[in-house]
């Protein structure tokens, strides 16, 4: 008996500290910034403006980290081991790569576990923090990226027309997610086959004409933004034909955005962690219904499962509010 009553004593210690944790995180991140410390002070959170928006997160990484040490050293960061490193200097700012031993002790990155606490910290404190900047560097890194996306496309779509294994791991994954797995759907063998493979192709075309289309305006907001160089300036108003590319821009990012949120929404559907989550509403036939959010999530506390719901939803609400 009395094991018993140390184990139970043991559980509502862990659950004791865990609530501690949690409660003081954002004070453990940044011990400097609380109401005691700015009453006596008026001019400090002038000077946190100042300065956190005059200068990059990289240049605050060793003052940031040094105010970690006592939550550090007493244990009351939650931290889960990661076996990585994490560049905070650079284009590589926040990457993720294998742990090296040499590169931590040069100091040219951290160990993930404090990486991440000193980026938490700095996302606790991004509204004082210098505001993005959308230049030509910004629009070089986004190419970069959807390039890279548009190859993986192209030879996704190239496969399904000559790896017979591939086309199979793919047709099979799609099945998962297909609409006739919902309760109460009538369609027959022949329907959901021809619904499958018409999937199947949309899918992969259409993937292949977003990363396109994708590439073609940014091209177009970059030959803009070289045009227009010396006429973009903070408080001005921008150049028409710089500001009608963006306007391109931003349409094609929201209705790629939308056609992402479908498929999100139908993988949630299936999913064993986020199935639970959703209802179906509505059905119209075999091949229509609509997936809605249950009242829970909407005051849920869970971050990540409110992100989801924002991102499954995106194509239902006026395109102001995102």
């Amino acid at each position: 008996m009395a094991d018993s009553h140390d184990a139970f004593d043991g559980v509502q210690m862990l659950d004791q500290v865990q609530y501690w944790t949690w409660t003081f995180r954002e004070t453990l991140l940044i011990p400097y910034l609380t109401v005691e410390n700015l009453s006596k002070d008026g001019a400090r959170l002038l000077r946190l403006l100042f300065y956190r928006s005059f200068h990059l997160p990289e240049e605050w990484v060793s003052f940031d980290n040094r105010q970690l040490l006592e939550g550090w050293r007493t244990g009351m960061f939650d931290e889960k081991f990661n076996g990585g490193r994490i560049t905070m200097h650079g284009e590589s700012y926040g990457t993720w790569n294998p742990f090296d031993k040499a590169a931590v002790h040069n100091g040219d990155c951290y160990t993930a576990p404090r990486a991440l606490l000193i980026l938490d910290a700095q996302a606790t404190l991004e509204p004082f923090c210098r505001p993005p900047v959308f230049d030509d560097r910004t629009i070089d890194q986004l190419l970069e990226i959807v390039c890279q996306k548009q190859e993986e496309a192209k030879d996704s779509m190239w496969l399904l027309q000559t790896d017979p294994a591939y086309f199979y791991e793919f047709a099979t994954h799609w099945n998962e997610y297909n609409y006739n797995a919902l309760p109460g759907a009538k369609a027959t063998k022949d329907a959901k086959i021809h619904a499958l493979g018409g999937r199947l192709v949309i899918y992969s075309v259409t993937q292949v004409q977003d990363w396109e289309s994708l590439e073609d305006e940014l091209r177009h907001v970059r030959a803009e933004f070289e045009t227009h160089r010396e006429a973009i300036s903070v408080g001005q108003g921008l150049p028409k034909t710089y500001d009608q590319a963006l306007g391109y821009l931003e349409t094609l990012v929201h209705g790629v955005l939308i056609h992402k949120s479908i498929h999100l929404k139908e993988l949630c559907h299936v999913s064993p962690a986020w199935k639970s989550w959703w209802t179906v509403e509505e059905q119209f036939g075999a091949d229509k219904f609509i997936l809605a959010p249950k009242p829970d999530i909407v005051g849920t506390e869970d971050l990540l499962l409110l992100r989801l719901g924002a991102l499954c939803t995106i194509g239902e609400r006026p395109k102001s509010a995102e």
